[in-house]
């Protein structure tokens, strides 16, 4: 499983307050982001390489889903004036996170739209539909682990305008490494390899026996 994790970063508006402020109360200046979760398109393509690895346990079902999962975050950006410096935070988050594209790899030994390769792809397909599912589900805890983090994360103070690009990095890799964000990749990660095994262990090969009656 790869997992591709993309920040884009938005720089904007900063409003001038009082002066005198030192960094440690960019703390009082705290605001929780906006978030929104977008859909992640994907695409699901068929492949029979010249070699595979077959998972184990897939028994007669020669078959394998190589899935990419993305984690990007596009993170908008605001700033106050505080004394001499700034204080950075972050003002909005669009999520998305779930799968870029599905590659089903079926065995060269299976014939292009026989019944073998169709009954391969059909179990295929459950697994690529259990990926999906892992994510749906936990659309609620994705946006849950994405809220604490943003609100646990204090604003950053930078000394002066050179220093702004160093705290917006500062807060992306924070958001990033968050303990709720990291427990989130685990849920997602033991979901998916339980569902996935499931579906192994309902398959008993019936579809492909039917194609030699």
């Amino acid at each position: 499983m790869k997992r591709i994790i993309l920040f884009s970063m938005i720089f904007y508006g900063a409003s001038v307050i009082a002066n005198g402020v030192s960094a440690g109360e960019c703390m009082g200046r705290k605001k929780l982001p906006s978030l929104e979760i977008k859909d992640r398109k994907f695409s699901v393509s068929v492949v029979q390489p010249d070699e595979m690895v077959v998972p184990e346990g897939v028994g007669m079902l020669h078959g394998n889903v190589v899935a990419t999962f993305s984690e990007g975050y596009e993170i908008e950006y605001g700033a106050e004036r505080a004394g001499r410096g700034w204080c950075i935070f972050i003002e909005h988050i669009a999520a998305v996170i779930g799968y870029t594209d599905f590659v089903i790899q079926i065995d060269k030994r299976h014939r292009f739209d026989s019944c073998e390769w169709a009954a391969i792809k059909d179990h295929e397909d459950e697994h690529i539909r259990a990926h999906l599912s892992v994510i749906s589900d936990n659309r609620g805890e994705i946006k849950r682990a994405i809220t604490d983090a943003s609100a646990a994360m204090a604003p950053v103070f930078a000394a002066d305008e050179s220093g702004i690009d160093a705290a917006m990095d500062k807060l992306e890799k924070e958001l990033a490494s968050r303990p709720e964000i990291r427990l989130m990749r685990q849920k997602i990660a033991a979901e998916q390899e339980i569902k996935n095994k499931r579906v192994d262990q309902n398959d008993k090969g019936e579809r492909i026996r039917r194609c030699a009656e």
